[in-house]
């Protein structure tokens, strides 16, 4: 068994990382298939690639691996097609030790020699950026990757494909958009993560402390009795503040799954976002 003090090293090098730059290092997959039962950040398509990585490589040879990792990390969990439509080649597992340099190369058959785009697969809103399944992400980073896929995926280089290509083009286009539009504002993103533990807020579930509430409806009044942008600059940016105070205490809520708990804190950011959103009406403020 391996060290708690290796495991620990092991799990922070996985969510520091990028992705889809681990599964080619030897070492770093021997780490991931470590810990791969505890964390679930791992996006599938990640994890089926490194399985097959490790199941060609001398990884193999250096690590003992349950065999279930195989069984449950398997190339057939990623889509319901594992073949690609038009060469046949198995989907998700990249030909030799290539890896992922664009972010829409997960939407194609990964051999040179046929590159086809695929039918849009059943991935959550992470894996449409090959990001991890975590609450506190970078928004600027993920405008990248959404503008780079939408480049690659933009009607103006579907002109060669045939019909059926565009159509999968479209649909992924159209999952992208959603995607991104979820996980980029901070109270859709922590609905979205509750969703994905199977967890809802419903009108009623949340019992908010009266001095919060007296407090924002001080703020409220404040931002809508105020012109001065001087005035209104510092009440943007101290409501900024909370908003990201807020956005790591729900992280910190998600990472150790205490629901309850990031429930009220979503509660507790909507109303600083929609403060800011006034703010954003009167001013010209981002």
């Amino acid at each position: 068994m391996a060290s708690n003090r290796f495991l620990s090293r092991a799990a922070f090098t996985i969510n520091t990382k990028p992705w889809t730059n681990i599964y080619n290092d030897s070492r770093l997959t021997t780490q991931l298939l470590l810990v791969s039962k505890a964390t679930t950040n791992a996006p599938n398509a990640l994890l089926s690639r490194v399985a097959f990585h490790v199941t060609n490589t001398h990884t193999a040879k250096t690590c003992k691996l349950p065999k279930s990792f195989y069984s449950t990390h398997s190339s057939q969990e990623v889509g319901k097609s594992v073949n690609c439509w038009k060469c046949g080649n198995l989907l998700n597992v990249p030909p030799n030790d290539d890896y992922i340099e664009h972010p829409a190369d997960q939407f194609y058959c990964l051999h040179k020699a046929c590159g086809v785009l695929q039918p849009a697969q059943d991935i959550n809103h992470f894996e449409q950026f090959q990001l991890p399944v975590n609450y506190e992400l970078d928004t600027q980073n993920l405008t990248k990757l959404y503008r780079r896929i939408q480049h690659r995926l933009h009607p103006d280089k579907a002109v060669q494909l045939s019909q059926e290509e565009k159509e999968f083009a479209d649909k992924h286009s159209t999952a992208v958009n959603h995607a991104y539009e979820v996980l980029l504002k901070p109270v859709s993103r922590a609905l979205y993560m509750l969703s994905l533990n199977g967890l809802s807020i419903e009108e009623g579930d949340l019992e908010m402390d009266p001095e919060f509430l007296m407090d924002i409806m001080e703020r409220n009044e404040l931002v809508s009795d105020n012109d001065d942008e001087e005035h209104l600059r510092a009440l943007f940016d101290d409501n900024r503040c909370n908003i990201n105070s807020l956005i790591k205490k729900i992280s910190q809520a998600f990472n150790e799954q205490d629901f309850e708990s990031a429930k009220v804190l979503i509660g507790m950011i909507k109303y600083f976002v929609n403060i800011e959103d006034k703010i954003k009406e009167k001013t010209y403020f981002h």
